[in-house]
């Protein structure tokens, strides 16, 4: 179980092209986790009658209301939990998964998914960063592109293709030896 850590601005870390991730803590402990959340619902509620659903704001009551699994955004979400889910998709530069579950809304349910919180700032804001950039030791770009290749081998030795890795989605850890933690 999981809540957010204050209102859903305050506690923005990302934002994509389909989900937007949020600081939050785990109910039971506190502990601060990284929540991604899907901006379209991943199960929609139908009704059967696309005309009543099409008057109403959101599901009626009064009829029977069973979810579905139609759209390209729910296709997405189960990908991508059924990947982080597996037992072995532990490995030192992937962000930790804690779990998942769903937001009701109005139109549906929204998907989410807890992962672990990386302390530090993604490589996109190191890179545009001049000063920092020049600063970078030739043995720690080397480590990091190390890190970050062991993690696509990783993936790709379970048949994942992760699709979307690009600067902003590699998070670079702080602390006296920096480390990569993709997701």
């Amino acid at each position: 179980n999981f809540k957010m850590d204050g209102d859903a601005m305050s506690s923005l870390l990302g934002l994509g092209s389909f989900s937007s991730v949020h600081r939050a803590s785990r109910r039971d402990d506190g502990k601060a986790v990284a929540v991604k959340i899907f901006f379209h619902p991943v199960l929609q509620w139908h009704t059967g009658d696309s005309s009543v659903h099409g008057t109403t704001r959101g599901p009626d009551p009064r009829l029977r209301q069973e979810p579905t699994f139609e759209s390209h955004d729910a296709q997405c979400f189960i990908r991508e939990v059924a990947c982080l889910a597996q037992s072995n998709m532990v490995h030192e530069a992937i962000v930790g998964y804690l779990g998942h579950g769903f937001i009701r809304t109005d139109d549906g349910l929204v998907g989410f998914i807890a992962m672990e919180l990386v302390p530090g700032e993604d490589l996109f804001s190191i890179v545009l960063q001049k000063d920092r950039r020049a600063k970078l030791a030739p043995t720690t770009v080397v480590r990091w592109a190390f890190q970050l290749s062991s993690a696509i081998a990783h993936l790709h030795a379970h048949g994942i293709v992760h699709r979307d890795i690009k600067e902003s989605n590699v998070m670079v850890r702080t602390g006296c030896h920096s480390s990569l933690r993709t997701g």
